[in-house]
């Protein structure tokens, strides 16, 4: 009993001697095979600290490999690897998103000419907006003329310009650049549409397998 006693007690102290190191001790019937100086392969049941970072593997007492601890990397391959697993997921994630939108497209669209459709009602309410503004446009062209037509006959009455006409004139023109800026803006997304439908079209001939005709010049 007194001898067991003793051999525990060694183990004990065996290992905590190696955790007080900071390397690894090995289980029964395992080794650590690393690299010592001048790249000589070592087998052992303990890796020395000065090692340990260095990398080692875990084999059992026939040579086969356990587990592979890899070399601790330095502050710049940290940077490094961090760099490529984040474009990595990058990656992964424009992946999902594209198989998502061919999803979204084979339940949409049955044919290319589906797409078409779709894209055309889509300029025609666009194109009506435009319009519109257009409309407007021409509209507070008319209302500008007026008043400096009002202005000008004031002027050859030698009379003041009322501050009426001048506010006028001046609500007048800011209308006209916002109602620019609109049609500018709208324009700017019927491109966009046109932008994106082409690339859907071209997709959803790629999904079922169809060659888009070429468009006539």
């Amino acid at each position: 009993m007194a001898r067991l006693s003793i051999r525990l007690m060694n183990a004990g102290f065996a290992m905590l001697a190696a955790l007080l190191l900071g390397a690894p001790a090995a289980h029964a019937g395992e080794w650590y095979r690393y690299q010592g100086d001048d790249g000589v392969l070592v087998m052992s049941h303990h890796v020395p600290p000065e090692y340990a970072d260095g990398g080692y593997e875990v084999v059992n007492d026939h040579g086969r490999v356990l587990r592979v601890v890899p070399r601790q990397l330095s502050p710049e391959e940290i940077v490094v690897r961090d760099r490529e697993l984040a474009r990595e997921a990058e990656i992964k994630a424009e992946r999902q998103l594209a198989l998502q939108h061919d999803n979204e497209l084979m339940q949409l669209y049955a044919t290319p000419e589906e797409v078409e459709l779709a894209r055309d009602r889509k300029l025609a309410s666009i194109d009506e907006v435009i319009n519109t503004l257009l409309g407007d446009v021409q509209q507070l062209r008319n209302k500008q003329r007026l008043y400096q037509t009002q202005a000008a006959e004031k002027e050859r009455g030698l009379l003041p310009i009322s501050r009426e006409i001048l506010t006028n004139l001046e609500t007048v023109q800011h209308q006209m650049v916002e109602t620019r800026r609109e049609i500018d803006t709208r324009r700017k997304e019927r491109d966009q549409i046109l932008a994106d439908f082409d690339r859907d079209l071209n997709r959803v001939y790629e999904l079922y397998g169809l060659a888009r005709p070429i468009a006539a010049t």
